[in-house]
């Protein structure tokens, strides 16, 4: 049995420093992944640190998860120092001075030479700098990224799956994204827009990115003005469904476009239908893979996750599970069962903004119900113990 004592040391030594750091990550997060970090631990403080008797314990045990989570996240500790480097700054993310940058405009001129009829149907011998500005900046996005071209300067590909990150979500420069030459670069919806976006202002286009629901895009404003209206400024590699910008920023400028409260607001009501009707619905209609089996692998990875939360509610008094411990997995299995199924029907029924609610709250409660051992009390999960 660990003392009280002893939780005390434990806390201050590893607990605290590793709950300033996980704050910090999140006040120096754009603000999609920092309303998610701070849903992430408000729910856990909720869970399992309402707890007075185990308090100081169960508050170095959040700070561990907490970097677990950072580690997921960011798996390569040689990236840790210039990815929070980034996020306190995204202005450095954009180059425009950068030797590729440079080497990657001559390449557009020679491409739009050799391509201006091909896709915009303008006249060959039409110079590029007689083109409307609209035209101009989406021939830029066209050559650096547009799946219909087929000569394009980016290939989308996810940080998680690209070597040598391998991380949710990393953060790249323009030299790190473009190969020596400036002629071919890998990258994620961040990256795509920091190439472009670096080059239109190298360029002399008063251009910005973006970030919205989970996605980043280039913005131009035209016609020297920032006024917001009917064509100004111009969207690039964006779609309706991605909705407002939160912010934007260059190399020199941040743009907070809203109240960031409403921002938060916005980000844990829409993004719901993106991520469990995209993802959580039509993967369990079968969009993916065979729907029962689909429906099978999300009753078995709600067990994994019972059965972690319960392990990490009983370390370190005990290292291991035990036959007392079933009563409250099977609990909290019934459970997180009947939350996926109305997380289910809330979508079905064109609920979704509706989904991070429920999934926090329920989270929350659940954790708090397990970590007081209520299925205890329940007389038929008892007798399973």
């Amino acid at each position: 049995m660990i003392t009280v004592r002893k939780q005390q040391k434990v806390f201050i030594i590893i607990g605290i420093p590793t709950l300033i750091f996980f704050i910090f990550l999140i006040s120096q997060s754009y603000l999609i992944l920092g309303t998610f970090l701070t849903v992430f631990l408000i729910v856990f403080i909720v869970g399992f640190c309402l707890h007075r008797k185990n308090l100081a314990l169960n508050l170095t045990k959040l700070g561990i998860l907490t970097f677990l989570l950072f580690f997921l996240m960011f798996p390569n500790p040689m990236d840790w120092g210039n990815q929070l480097y980034r996020r306190m700054d995204r202005r450095t993310l954009l180059t425009p001075n950068d030797p590729k940058i440079a080497m990657l405009n001559n390449s557009f001129y020679i491409w739009y030479a050799e391509k201006n009829d091909t896709y915009f149907g303008t006249p060959v011998a039409t110079e590029f700098k007689d083109l409307d500005e609209v035209t101009q900046v989406k021939l830029v996005q066209f050559f650096i990224y547009n799946r219909s071209n087929p000569n394009r300067i980016m290939n989308y590909s996810y940080d998680f799956l690209t070597p040598p990150r391998y991380a949710y979500d990393h953060l790249a420069t323009v030299n790190e994204i473009l190969n020596d030459d400036a002629t071919f670069g890998t990258d994620d919806c961040d990256g795509i827009a920091v190439v472009t976006c670096s080059l239109l202002i190298y360029m002399g286009y008063d251009a910005y990115i973006a970030e919205g629901d989970f996605h980043w895009w280039t913005v131009v404003f035209i016609n020297g003005t920032r006024n917001w209206d009917e064509g100004n400024p111009v969207m690039l590699n964006w779609w309706p469904e991605v909705g407002k910008p939160y912010y934007l920023f260059n190399e020199k400028y941040i743009i907070i476009t809203q109240p960031i409260p409403t921002s938060v607001i916005n980000i844990l009501s829409e993004t719901g239908g993106y991520v469990y009707g995209v993802f959580y619905y039509d993967f369990l209609m079968g969009a993916y893979i065979n729907p029962i089996l689909a429906w099978l692998i999300l009753i078995c990875a709600f067990l994994l996750i019972c059965l972690l939360i319960q392990y990490f509610l009983i370390v370190p008094y005990r290292w291991k599970l035990k036959k007392k411990d079933i009563g409250t997995i099977l609990f909290a299995w019934i459970y997180m069962i009947v939350i996926g199924l109305l997380l289910f029907a809330l979508v079905h029924f064109g609920l979704e903004i509706f989904g991070h609610a429920l999934v926090f709250t329920s989270l929350a409660i659940l954790i708090f119900l397990m970590d007081r051992n209520v299925a205890q009390k329940i007389p038929l999960f008892k007798k399973i113990q």
